[in-house]
């Protein structure tokens, strides 16, 4: 169990509706007894005065000290989902004939002059862009 702090902001992801809530840590309770210890910790989920103080339960919630890492996970939970759903609409199409099938990414062209400020000499199967940067590059297609 990680260790916090009294008036330490921490943030749950609540798993039924997808939100993150910031939660303030506002009483820590020890329970010191012949077999261990075991300290639980008390939170609010409003600065308001009154507001519902709860437990924090670590089996049940998943509890981020950092806004940071709760987005790095949210983004590779969300990356996962996304990479089950491409894959099983990639299983589901397996059985149809393909009349065209699907595009190459683009290679970008490598070689000494395909990189520069002046526009690159024309290559077999590649095309002149000109990046934002205005830096120019020879793209295979």
């Amino acid at each position: 169990m990680m260790k916090l702090n009294v008036g330490q902001v921490i943030f749950i992801l609540l798993r039924e509706d997808h939100r993150l809530v910031p939660v303030q840590v506002v009483e820590e309770v020890v329970h010191r007894k012949i077999t261990g210890e075991e300290v639980k910790y008390y939170v609010r989920a409003s600065p308001a005065p009154g507001a519902k103080v709860v437990p924090l339960d670590f089996s049940k919630e998943t509890v981020f000290l950092y806004l940071e890492n709760a987005r790095e996970y949210m983004i590779e939970n969300a990356t996962r989902a996304i990479d089950a759903i491409c894959e099983e609409a990639s299983k589901a199409c397996n059985g149809f004939e393909q009349a065209h099938p699907h595009p190459q990414p683009l290679a970008l062209v490598e070689s000494g002059e395909a990189r520069g400020k002046t526009p690159p000499a024309k290559q077999q199967n590649a095309q002149r862009v000109q990046l934002d940067t205005g830096e120019w590059v020879s793209v295979q297609m």
